[in-house]
């Protein structure tokens, strides 16, 4: 008798449950639903990066020279692969910077084993120039893009620079 009790009781608990399950798993929605395609790096980039770059890629284990300032606009992407240097060549008058522009973004997306290097010449590696700041950064605001800076060695930036690009060194 008490085993009766026992699974009366328990079938009664398993009704709604079993119930509630089945209801649940139908969906009165027959619309399609399309999800956001996945980041797409665009083409490689040329090996001297300046001016306005419009969406690209820049390709693991190659080296890119930056001379001038470069701007991303919005709409457009700028991405590292991993394993990616970018060597800034300064001026004694100037300071290169990258500038994100309503939108625009830039993604570095280094790994431990292949992290991404942005800097200045080894000439220009030395003590004297630690704390100098030879290149510009990044220079981004409200209405900028992603900066993304993934297993990303930056150094000797910092030098004069503005939001608009404007970076001549004031005297």
């Amino acid at each position: 008798m008490k085993q009766r009790i026992i699974r009366t009781l328990l079938a009664s608990a398993a009704l709604p449950l079993l119930a509630l399950l089945v209801f649940n798993s139908c969906s009165s929605t027959t619309g399609v639903q399309v999800s956001k395609p996945p980041f797409q790096p665009g083409s490689p980039l040329k090996d001297t990066l300046r001016g306005v770059l419009s969406t690209g890629s820049m390709l693991t284990g190659h080296t890119y020279y930056m001379d001038s300032d470069v701007t991303i606009k919005n709409g457009d992407t700028i991405f590292m692969q991993p394993g990616v240097t970018i060597i800034v060549l300064p001026s004694t008058n100037y300071y290169p910077e990258f500038i994100l522009t309503g939108g625009g973004t830039f993604i570095s997306a280094g790994t431990a084993a292949q992290p991404n290097y942005i800097s200045v010449p080894a000439s220009y590696r030395t003590t004297v120039n630690l704390q100098t700041g030879l290149w510009g950064g990044f220079q981004c605001d409200v209405n900028s893009g992603d900066l993304v800076l993934k297993f990303t060695h930056i150094s000797f930036a910092g030098g004069a620079g503005t939001a608009v690009g404007n970076n001549k060194k004031v005297a």
